[in-house]
């Protein structure tokens, strides 16, 4: 990567533990597709929002509005790239 590149990452979610929606910080290196998704321990996905059209850089969503108490997985992807994270949201 050159000077001023941005990498690929998912850098956390806060609050952790959680009892409402929680914030999901991530880089993009570039504007291509890329997903941030939330699948519950079953692995059934729950809910999934398109980030990529956010750009390069380092960027912030709140999601799990609607997420019932539970241990959940965060799948940030972008092409080949996956990076997860778990999210504890509690009552």
């Amino acid at each position: 990567m050159g000077e001023g590149s941005v990498a690929f990452a998912l850098h956390g979610i806060a609050p952790t533990p959680s009892r409402g929606p929680f914030s999901v910080s991530f880089s993009l290196p570039n504007n291509q597709k890329a997903t941030v998704a939330v699948f519950d321990v079953a692995g059934r996905q729950v809910m999934s929002r398109e980030v990529g059209t956010m750009g390069a850089g380092r960027h912030s969503v709140t999601v799990g509005d609607r997420l019932r108490p539970g241990l959940y997985m965060v799948k940030l992807s972008q092409g080949a790239q996956v990076s997860t994270t778990r999210a504890l949201i509690i009552q």
